[in-house]
């Protein structure tokens, strides 16, 4: 099949990079190709792409010192805040608090950090996915190092109450990172107002490249101590060596800028989207249930078909792209840990499926996605 004829509902998966990104990068493939750290002119005007970067994704996010690094993921960011924190304080705190909802790219390395002789606690959430702060604040000990709680996930689109969380950190001196990879560029971050001391993100999910993350330390109210996970060159203060990725630092920046200028249109119209596609189905067939809080990540549902696996649609619905859940977990052919925390059996997560909308969704498009799906599962049940 064409895949022209396909209409892309998986944007929490990863998103079509923005035509406006794509021109900004272009130049420093083919002509502003020079290494940031070479001293002739091409290093330089690539050096003062890299830094212009810098200045404008701190600026969005209120980071009033140098502490932003570009890594090659948020998936290393992650690795970086969390490992690379715990390691430099091995000898002064080794208790980590976290959630049952939260990406591998968390969970794991926490599970990493137990077998290395620290201490971890998983929080549980509840029905619609949220932590309860009263939970982190009674689970926070003497001995705590570190909170780490995503600000939106990425499979039921909850929202966690970062404010709260952050003035339990503040108050406990306890060091506060948050994953924005799914929530930054769709609502706004400022580090200092919410208390967090570490963040993490990438591009892909807004409308970037791949390929590319990034890294804030919030060094105004706690020393941060963090030690790096890789050695080489000394790039980014040695906290992710490697020559920098021009095209792709430039990429990120210009995809947050979009997302930050257009943010209150694109909110109602996703919001739009969202409603629309939900109303059609909800309308025209039984059985159709929301996974997570009606007040959620903009682009993002997750929904369960009584009767109807998620792998029938997507096998039987050829014109339609979506997943099962996170495309991380379904990779894996392993039940989605997120509907299982949330109390979910085996049964209805079998039968869930996740749809991500953007801006380059028509209405047009959502009607026919959602109509293609309600005549699909009425055939079915036949």
């Amino acid at each position: 099949m064409n895949k022209n004829n396909l209409i892309y509902l998986d944007n929490n998966s990863t998103t079509r990079v923005d035509p406006r990104v794509f021109d900004a990068m272009a130049p420093y493939f083919h002509e502003l190709y020079g290494n940031p750290s070479s001293p002739h002119r091409y290093g330089l005007e690539a050096s003062i792409a890299v830094e212009a970067s810098r200045l404008m994704i701190k600026k969005l996010f209120g980071i009033e010192d140098r502490e932003l690094y570009f890594t090659s993921s948020a998936t290393e960011s992650i690795n970086i805040a969390i490992m690379g924190t715990a390691f430099a304080n091995f000898s002064i705190k080794k208790h980590l608090i976290t959630q049952a909802t939260e990406h591998p790219a968390v969970l794991e390395v926490f599970k990493s950090l137990e077998s290395l002789g620290f201490r971890t606690t998983v929080l549980d959430v509840d029905g619609q996915g949220f932590v309860d702060p009263q939970a982190i604040k009674n689970a926070i000990e003497p001995d705590t190092l570190l909170v780490s709680i995503m600000a939106a996930n990425n499979e039921i689109g909850t929202l966690q109450d970062l404010v709260s969380i952050g003035k339990i950190c503040e108050e406990t001196e306890v060091l506060f990172h948050s994953d924005l990879t799914q929530a930054a560029g769709r609502y706004a971050f400022n580090v200092s107002e919410i208390k967090l001391d570490m963040i993490s993100g990438g591009a892909h999910k807004i409308h970037g490249p791949k390929g590319i993350g990034y890294l804030g330390l919030n060094k105004t109210t706690k020393k941060i101590r963090i030690n790096p996970l890789m050695y080489g060159g000394g790039q980014e203060n040695g906290l992710s060596p490697g020559t920098l990725n021009v095209p792709l630092i430039v990429g990120l920046s210009k995809a947050l800028e979009i997302c930050e200028e257009n943010r209150t249109g694109e909110t109602e119209f996703l919001n739009g989207l969202r409603q629309l596609f939900f109303t059609t189905l909800t309308e025209n067939i039984e059985g159709v249930h929301l996974n997570g809080p009606g007040i959620r990540l903009l682009n993002n549902l997750s929904l369960r078909f009584d009767n109807i696996s998620s792998n029938d649609l997507i096998n039987g619905i050829k014109t339609l792209a979506f997943s099962a859940g996170s495309a991380c977990a379904t990779g894996e052919g392993k039940p989605s840990h997120v509907l299982k925390a949330i109390g979910l059996n085996d049964s209805k997560i079998k039968s869930t499926a996740r749809f991500g909308f953007s801006r380059f969704n028509s209405g047009h498009e959502i009607l026919t996605a959602a109509n293609e799906i309600v005549n699909f599962i009425k055939l079915k049940r036949k």
